[in-house]
């Protein structure tokens, strides 16, 4: 990271991986309508489908192992929940005097 980056306040960061994010997305879309075209040479810049498809492949399982990440931390978080049984409480007799 840069020094001229970490001056940008948080929020600006997290708007700016935000918008990365929906980038991504936006591309992926768009290759998979190029895809569905049969115009994906064009716009990707791989040399035969055998390429595409394997980097495909990569993408999706940096997809999937993120999602088992987010999963695994949710499930971490959540808190066990138990049913303990009811206290035997015993109050003595009066005693009559």
């Amino acid at each position: 990271m840069t020094s001229m980056s970490r001056s940008v306040p948080q929020q600006d960061q997290d708007l700016e991986s935000a918008r990365r994010l929906h980038l991504a997305y936006e591309l992926l879309d768009e290759l998979h309508s190029a895809i569905c075209e049969d115009r994906w040479r064009r716009l990707a810049d791989f040399e035969n489908a055998a390429q595409l498809i394997s980097w495909l492949k990569e993408v999706s399982y940096i997809a999937q192992e993120s999602i088992n990440e987010l999963e695994e931390n949710r499930a971490r978080r959540t808190p066990e929940l138990r049913i303990l049984e009811k206290p035997v409480v015993t109050v003595p007799e009066e005693r009559a005097e």
